[in-house]
C-alpha cells in the first residue's frame, strides 16, 4: 500500500486516520472504477470482517462508513 501526496492530502482533509486507511486496503469491499482502478469502500461487510467480532472496533470503524479507496496501479492510493 503506497499514498499517493493527493490520497495524503484528501485523507488529512477528511480526517481520516492512516489505521482506517489500512483497514479499508485489508479490509475493504472491492468494486471496479473506471480506467482500470478498484474502489474499496469500508460497508457494513467490510466493517464486521475487519471487526472480527470486537464490538468496540466495530464502533470505531462505524464512522468511516462508505469512506473509499481508489486503488491504482500496484496499490497506489
Amino acid at each position: 500500500m503506497q499514498l499517493t501526496e493527493h490520497a495524503s492530502t484528501r485523507a488529512n482533509q477528511r480526517g481520516v486516520p492512516k489505521a482506517i486507511i489500512e483497514t479499508i486496503f485489508m479490509s475493504g469491499s472491492e468494486r471496479h472504477a473506471h480506467g482500470g482502478a478498484v474502489l474499496l469502500t469500508l460497508d457494513d461487510a467490510s466493517i464486521c470482517l475487519a471487526a472480527d467480532g470486537s464490538a468496540h472496533r466495530q464502533s470505531q470503524l462505524e464512522r468511516y462508513r462508505d469512506t473509499y479507496l481508489v486503488v491504482g496501479d500496484e496499490g497506489r492510493i
